[in-house]
Order: structure tokens, then C-alpha cells, then sequence
């Protein structure tokens, strides 16, 4: 019974990581983090394994595999010149993170007297060399290919941490140095936006990732507008802002119960559906119902829009019930609430009931 239960609760983490997936490229450790706590029988290793499965993507269990042993401790014996092995009892912390580039050299299994090495299993390091650090302000000169256009910015990834909110993006061909835009209301729309806060980020050399962090943040929305800048003989101009939204605060959850009375001798007397939330308030944005006959819809485009509902205005005092048309029901049918705008899924987040109750027969 309890390995059901964790097939279950499985089952279910996977449609909620689907959901984000269906808005978003990437699953911050954020998002990760939610997914504990709204799962707390399964580890983070199992979360970010079910990620892997979904995006085929090996970074997320790489990732937890470093951050469990981010740091390992490595004995390392040289071979000294007389060909005879010589003991280092000193041992190196090193971090995976800053050697990736450095250059690693595999100490031959069999020493030169054929003697057992005493090197960890899982790394054989031999040589290490430190990176040469790039002073900071230091202009990358860039070969400009005849005839081929500077690149915009194809994705900007966020992430809020420890109160810190940073947002980066690989830098374009042909681009040196952005502008940096953002507001707390809206995204700002020209580059001149007199209300937004801005910055101009250069890029260094050899850098391959932009970065811009705030070190303080506010408990409200982040809408980001970065805008490539182009210098030709003197002249500057700016290629269309790439926009990115962050929510430095939980969204706020909407839960909604079925409420069905049935016929004496069969069949839906009525249905509606009611609305609740646990915030002080809360103006739901414009939501959908879908139904999908044998499953659950995982996504608003799994199944069939059968009925669409406007803004909705809650309260944790209050709840808000709406009668549904009972024409609408299909048999062996399952039925789901989303949000009918997918990027409303930073600042809300639907709370199905259990399954059962969303299964007509």
C-alpha cells in the first residue's frame, strides 16, 4: 500500500512539473524547493531524476550530485624523478565549479614501479592549473564576419536566492554590452522608459554568460527588459528588448471543490464549481475548464475547452461558488481548471482536489 501511495504522489509531481515546463524552459532550485515542500515523502534526488525523465536533460541529476558532494577532499601522489612515488599527506578541497575548464591529467593506473596508487576512485588528478582571471573592464575584440548581422538575445534565465534576485543570458554574436530595464509594475516598453530603473552591462573578455544581480529585492514582481546595444561608426543603436518576469514571492494559490447533485434516478442535477484562497486577496485571472475523456488533462492543451471563466475576485474569507451548464459533463470524461494565460502561472497557481472528484462516469 505505501509503494501505491509513492506511485501516487509520483504521478502527481510530474503533472505539476509538466505544467511549469509547459511556461518555461528551465525548473529553478526555487521551484524544486516547492516541490518539496508540497511533496515531502519524495527527496530532492527523486524530484530532479522525474525532471531528467521529463526533459531529457542530464544537468538536474549532474547538478544534485554536485551539490551533495560539491566539495571532495583528494590525496594526490607524484611521481618523483627517481621514478619512485612520493606521498602528499596534505589534502586539497577542490570545487568542481572552478576546474571545469582547468586542464586534468589522468595519473596512470600503474604507477612506473608498478606499485598501487592511493588516488580516489571516481577522479584521478595529476596536474591541476589555475585559470588566469580576466581583469574586469577589459573589451573583448570580436571578429565581425562581411555582411552578417549582430544577434539578439535568445533567452534570459532568473533565479531569487537568499534575497538576492540575479538574472543572466549568453551573450550574442556581436554584441558587446546591453541595457538593462525593469519595473515593478509592467515591462517597460522603449528603452527611454523614463519610470524604469537602468543599467549598462559591458561584456568582458572571454566572457561567455551576462549577469546582472540586485542584492535587495523587494516582495513583488521583477519585469526585465534587456536591450542589445550596436555601436557602427559612432552611432548607437538598441535591437528589440528580450523580457523576462520574476516573482520574488510565492504565488498566490487558488483551490476550487466540485460541488454535483444528482438526480433522484440518475444523471447531474447540477454542478458548480467553487473558488477559495488562502491570501488575504486575491483577483484570479481569466481561467479554463478542460475535459478529457479516459485521463486527467496534464495541459491546457490535452484536452477540449469546455468552459471559460473571467476575472474572480477572493479572499481567505470568502469563497466564490459558480453554477456550471450540466451540457457541458461528457461521460468517462476527466475535468481540470488552468490558467487560461500560461505566464500567469508566476503569480498563481491552481490547486486541483483529488482526482477522484474530477471523473464523471
Amino acid at each position: 500500500m505505501q509503494c501505491e501511495n509513492k506511485e501516487k504522489i509520483i504521478s502527481e509531481l510530474r503533472d505539476e512539473i509538466e505544467v511549469v515546463l509547459s511556461v518555461k524552459d528551465e525548473i529553478t532550485q526555487d521551484e524544486i524547493n516547492n516541490f518539496k515542500e508540497e511533496f515531502p515523502m519524495i527527496t530532492e534526488e527523486e524530484i530532479r531524476k522525474e525532471i531528467s525523465k521529463l526533459t531529457k536533460d542530464e544537468k538536474y541529476i549532474q547538478k544534485c550530485s554536485e551539490e551533495t558532494d560539491d566539495v571532495k577532499k583528494y590525496k594526490i601522489k607524484e611521481n618523483s624523478g627517481n621514478q619512485e612515488d612520493t606521498s602528499l599527506n596534505d589534502t586539497i578541497r577542490i570545487d568542481r565549479n572552478k576546474i571545469k575548464d582547468a586542464i586534468l591529467k589522468l595519473k596512470n593506473e600503474e604507477s612506473y614501479n608498478n606499485k598501487d596508487t592511493e588516488i580516489d576512485e571516481d577522479i584521478k588528478i595529476k596536474e591541476i592549473k589555475e585559470l588566469n582571471e580576466v581583469p574586469y573592464g577589459v573589451k573583448e575584440v570580436e571578429y565581425i564576419e562581411p555582411g552578417r548581422l549582430p544577434e539578439n538575445i535568445k533567452v534570459i534565465r532568473g533565479e531569487v536566492k537568499y534575497n538576492h534576485l540575479s538574472i543572466d543570458w549568453d551573450w550574442p554574436y556581436g554584441v558587446h554590452r546591453v541595457m538593462i530595464l525593469y519595473r515593478n509594475d509592467k515591462f517597460p516598453a522603449k528603452v527611454d522608459d523614463s519610470s524604469a530603473v537602468k543599467i549598462a552591462v559591458e561584456k568582458n573578455c572571454g566572457e561567455a554568460i551576462g549577469q546582472f544581480t540586485i542584492h535587495k529585492i523587494k516582495d513583488e514582481s521583477y519585469y526585465f527588459c534587456v536591450f542589445p546595444i550596436i555601436e557602427t561608426d559612432g552611432e548607437i543603436t538598441y535591437l528589440e528588448g528580450k523580457k523576462r518576469l520574476i516573482v520574488s514571492k510565492a504565488p498566490n494559490e487558488i483551490f476550487y471543490t466540485l460541488n454535483v447533485k444528482k438526480r433522484l434516478f440518475g444523471g447531474i442535477k447540477t454542478i458548480s464549481i467553487i473558488f477559495s484562497t488562502s491570501v488575504e486577496e486575491a483577483n484570479m485571472p481569466p481561467t479554463v475548464l478542460i475535459d478529457k475523456k479516459g485521463n486527467i488533462p496534464v495541459l491546457k492543451s490535452d484536452g477540449e475547452e469546455i468552459y471559460k471563466f473571467d476575472y474572480i475576485k477572493l479572499s481567505k474569507d470568502e469563497s466564490v461558488e459558480v453554477e456550471l451548464p450540466v451540457n457541458i459533463i461528457k461521460k468517462n470524461t476527466y475535468i481540470k481548471l488552468f490558467l487560461d494565460d500560461e505566464r500567469n502561472s508566476s503569480m498563481f497557481r491552481i490547486i486541483p482536489p483529488e482526482k477522484k472528484e474530477l471523473y464523471f462516469k
